[in-house]
């Protein structure tokens, strides 16, 4: 009688463990969910490279096609053309601007992420802004 007393004390004991398993495996996976889309949001990189002229919705001035609200954008140092918003435009963060690098138009850039822009060195920046709250 006591045997089997501690074996069914021991089966409960044991589904108790697997219900705080799966209850703590689910709030793990709740958890990731949650910031998978913060996760992913930040993996594109955009450089432009200015290889084919200085509009900013020319794809072929970018590493990987015209930004959009899903691109960090990259402004480096040390080239002979840099953008300029013929139209308005998005991206989702400019990620860094180098020195002596430069973004001008009459148009608008949307960021849609991070309102702060990391600058190295001095960078001119002649275009309209939306949303930017600081510039570092």
């Amino acid at each position: 009688m006591a045997a089997k007393r501690l074996i069914s004390n021991n089966i409960k004991k044991l589904k108790h463990i697997l219900q705080f398993r799966h209850y703590l495996l689910l709030g793990l996976v709740v958890i990731l969910l949650a910031f998978a889309d913060d996760l992913y949001a930040g993996a594109i990189n955009n450089t432009w490279n200015g290889s084919v002229s200085t509009n900013w919705s020319t794809a072929g001035n970018w590493d990987t096609g015209i930004p959009t609200t899903g691109h960090d954008i990259i402004i480096p140092t040390g080239l002979a053309r840099y953008p300029v918003l013929t139209a308005n435009s998005v991206c989702k963060v400019i990620k860094s601007m180098g020195n002596g690098s430069s973004i001008g138009g009459a148009f608008t850039l949307t960021p849609s992420g991070s309102s702060t822009i990391a600058v190295t060195g001095n960078a001119t920046i002649s275009c309209i802004l939306a949303g930017i709250g600081y510039l570092d």
